[in-house]
């Protein structure tokens, strides 16, 4: 997940009621089964750990935005 730790696509969902978890977004809105969803996330995971993800997007760099370090990313 080389690339996944710099992609928008990468969020923490949760926290409240329910575990955080962090998770790839980048398919959330496309008509796929719950069982496509996951292989297809699943590849793009396996080709960002070798910096080949076909959705890679990192965030737009403002002069004032920064990545909390605080917060450990944990994989799902």
């Amino acid at each position: 997940m080389n690339q996944c730790t710099t992609c928008q696509h990468l969020q923490r969902r949760g926290g409240i009621i329910i575990p955080a978890t962090i998770s790839c977004t980048a398919f959330e809105d496309e008509c796929l089964g719950p069982r496509s969803l996951l292989v297809t996330i699943a590849s793009a995971k396996a080709l960002a750990a070798r910096n080949r993800c076909p959705v890679y997007s990192p965030p737009v760099l403002y002069p004032d935005c920064y990545r909390a370090e605080d917060l450990p990313i944990e994989a799902t």
